[in-house]
């Protein structure tokens, strides 16, 4: 996963249910970082110096610059500085106004692995639009067994707002009985991408939940034989949670 995944989900922000939030999935083009990006971006690698030259306060400094490719730089510094003591700020990063900022900050986190996993958790409950998926999104990304323990709570929580953030986590996975919380994150925060996923799923309640959306919300779904299709139980990789191997992937 990481910033192209985040990027992505952060151009279908949870929404209110309604026709005018209804919106086709629309790529990277509104945070990528070669788009409209100017030769100070972040992605050009241009502002400030490298972090073996500056401490995490002088980059947490440069957080609270109105200049989103300034922050942006910052937090990207932080990322690869790997520091545990940069994980307070990149959490708050989450919060950023600046899309592009966002998703870097949930990239630095995944970066920082284990040590930012009990942060993203806590993260996990806030009521902020994008903040719970974007925590969502970063501890999938871990190998850390809280990360998983975490997920799965959220999902029999029925977190819709995280579970938006990784429904393809969950499908994957195939965890049995989770399609109501699943079908009900695509009720609150309709994104016709989830909706295609689940009708490719080879999920009959997945499927049948999305034929429903389809018409509700009068848009055509596109059904595909891809093998980059998202396939239920479909993991390679059993998470591991704190009790062993997880139960649901087939």
């Amino acid at each position: 996963m990481g910033f192209l995944l985040a990027a992505s989900l952060l151009t279908h922000a949870p929404m209110a249910l309604s026709q005018s939030a209804i919106q086709p999935a629309t790529g990277l083009n509104a945070v990528s970082p070669d788009v409209n990006r100017t030769e100070g971006s972040a992605s050009a690698g241009t502002v400030g110096t490298p972090t073996s030259h500056r401490s995490v306060k002088q980059l947490n400094g440069e957080l609270k610059n109105q200049d989103p490719a300034v922050r942006a730089a910052a937090v990207e510094m932080l990322g690869e500085a790997h520091d545990p003591g940069a994980v307070k700020a990149l959490v708050g990063e989450l919060h950023d106004q600046d899309p592009y900022v966002r998703a870097i900050a949930d990239t630095a986190l995944i970066r920082i692995g284990s040590p930012a996993v009990q942060a993203l958790i806590v993260a996990l409950r806030e009521s902020d639009p994008y903040v719970p998926a974007l925590a969502a999104l970063a501890l999938s990304s871990m190998k850390d067994p809280r990360s998983h323990d975490a997920l799965m709570k959220i999902l029999n929580e029925r977190n819709s707002r995280a579970i938006f953030g990784i429904h393809t986590y969950y499908v994957k996975l195939g965890v049995p009985g989770s399609e109501p919380a699943l079908i009900e994150a695509l009720d609150k925060y309709p994104s016709r991408e989830m909706a295609e996923e689940f009708l490719n799923s080879g999920n009959p309640a997945l499927q049948e939940a999305a034929k429903e959306w389809a018409i509700h919300f009068k848009r055509t779904l596109r059904t595909t034989s891809s093998t980059a299709t998202v396939r239920w139980a479909s993991a390679e990789d059993t998470p591991q949670t704190s009790a062993g191997p997880a139960v649901g992937a087939q």
